[in-house]
């Protein structure tokens, strides 16, 4: 056992106390908080109930902004006959007419979005030498396809699962399970054969069996 002394305390200095005490008056960007041995008073109490609110509605605004921002992109595919059957691209490129998250003007950009909850499980077939990406509704990754993905380039079969997916999942396919119901793909056109950035001698992304909705079948 360690020795115990009986000897009084020596206390705590009064520069410690300062340094670790409550000042009577904070200068912030909210405006003065003043206090009373510690205890805020009440002009301080509201104020930091509002800063509260402030900065409550702030992260409120950022954590939606991904969402809010996607639902209005399909509400104005949609407004334009653009539904979840239907890829609409820019022809032959994209200018700065169009509010697009991330445009460019050197991309001929594809853009659709899939109902899982309405369709269920999504076979989407992508060709050799494109380039696609899938994020939810929360623009959260879900699956690269293409150049960037698990096919590397060579084209493949992708399945897409809904969130609430509990039956089997056949083989043959590269499957990804998204988090909500409604996903976006932006689909590009395939590159070219010599491996450059350009797009191939078409500048259309190509549909044929893009995106068509179909249950599954074991390969």
């Amino acid at each position: 056992m360690p020795d115990v002394s009986d000897a009084p305390s020596p206390g705590v200095s009064d520069e410690t106390l300062e340094s670790i005490g409550i000042p009577d008056r904070l200068e912030t960007v909210f405006g003065p908080m003043e206090f009373f041995d510690g205890l805020p008073l009440p002009d301080t109490v509201t104020r930091g109930y509002d800063a509260l609110d402030l900065l409550r509605g702030i992260d409120t605004f950022l954590d939606c902004q991904p969402g809010a921002t996607l639902l209005a992109m399909r509400r104005g595919l949609l407004s334009l006959g653009i539904d979840y059957r239907t890829i609409g691209y820019t022809a032959p490129r994209c200018t700065s007419a169009p509010r697009l998250l991330t445009g460019n003007t050197e991309t001929t950009h594809g853009m659709t979005f899939m109902a899982l909850d309405r369709d269920g499980p999504i076979v989407i077939e992508v060709p050799e030498g494109s380039l696609s990406v899938v994020n939810d509704m929360w623009q959260r990754y879900v699956a690269d396809m293409g150049i960037a993905g698990p096919d590397e380039g060579k084209g493949g079969k992708y399945l897409f699962l809904p969130p609430d997916h509990d039956g089997e999942v056949p083989d043959g396919y590269f499957v990804s399970r998204a988090s909500t119901f409604s996903c976006y793909r932006s689909p590009s056109p395939r590159t070219s054969r010599r491996g450059t950035s350009g797009p191939s001698t078409s500048t259309t992304p190509r549909p044929g069996r893009c995106c068509a909705p179909r249950t599954p079948t074991p390969a």
